[in-house]
């Protein structure tokens, strides 16, 4: 995260979680406080789509680039890990 979050408790397991604003709806969203290593490819874009996972490929007569992979930090949807989770389904608060 690229801001300083507020670490808080979850409700019904206790776990470290952060709540954070959703990118599309502005909506808060919970994730747990720790975050995963995760790998990210990038594929560069072409006239003709994204190029494939090779190192190296030709579509139509036009190279491209190999792609290239980065390691992130991956913030998991707390939904997902904590052992509750389906006590709140369809709960609206």
């Amino acid at each position: 995260m690229t801001t300083t979050q507020t670490i808080e408790r979850c409700r019904s397991c206790d776990g470290q979680v952060v709540f954070v604003p959703s990118a599309t709806t502005g909506k808060p969203m919970i994730l747990d406080a720790k975050p995963r290593k995760g790998v990210v490819v990038t594929i560069a874009p072409t006239e003709h789509g994204l190029g494939p996972l090779a190192s190296r490929a030709t579509v139509r007569g036009e190279t491209l680039p190999a792609p290239s992979a980065s390691v992130v930090d991956v913030y998991t949807d707390h939904h997902a890990t904590c052992p509750d989770a389906a006590s709140w389904k369809g709960k609206h608060r």
